[in-house]
């Protein structure tokens, strides 16, 4: 059985997201918090880049939270994928309603929606949501079906035979990956 797999992800184009310094088009603002609680779970699991945050790769946080306050910034525009910070680790951008509902069609692994509101001036807001995807384990690799390689079009791309897991970390030892 052949599986296909998909990387998804916003442009950084201002003529499509609007904002022209090369940053994101939303923040997250604890501030705008009602439940500063909201926020400090948010940070704590998710954006908090210590040590801390690779134990917790494979795991969906058991408490629910919702993006109380996220204001857009001067000249953004709303896409369907929303660029914002502080940035959740493994989950780079939050989404619209349409494109969660179309995400939601096809067979994915799991996850956990969390609600956004998105605000557009002081009080007119439009409801996103941050979608967290842990990170797979290697069980979930069919190694002896998968491609991989280093390098990519431009520099050209070195394929390599890896048919376990002990295979791949050797590998990224070897190539001081890890």
């Amino acid at each position: 059985m052949s599986t296909s797999y998909f990387i998804i992800w916003q442009s950084s184009d201002p003529k499509i997201v609007g904002v022209k310094n090369g940053g994101s088009q939303a923040h997250i603002d604890r501030e705008g918090f009602s439940d500063k609680s909201n926020y400090d779970r948010y940070y704590d699991f998710f954006a908090d880049r210590s040590s801390a945050i690779w134990s917790k790769l494979d795991m969906i946080p058991d408490f629910e939270f919702t993006l109380e306050y996220v204001g857009l910034e001067k000249n953004a525009k709303l896409t369907d994928f929303l660029s914002y910070y502080p940035t959740a680790f493994r989950a780079h951008y939050l989404m619209s309603e349409k494109a969660v509902h179309v995400l939601e069609q096809h067979k994915l692994p799991p996850c956990k929606k969390y609600p956004a509101k998105v605000y557009l001036n002081d009080k007119d807001f439009v409801h996103y949501q941050l979608v967290y995807f842990p990170a797979l384990g290697y069980d979930t690799v069919n190694f002896t079906e998968t491609i991989f390689y280093k390098g990519d079009e431009l520099i050209g791309k070195e394929h390599f035979k890896i048919s376990s897991h002990e295979d791949l970390r050797e590998f990224a030892q070897s190539q001081c990956l890890i």
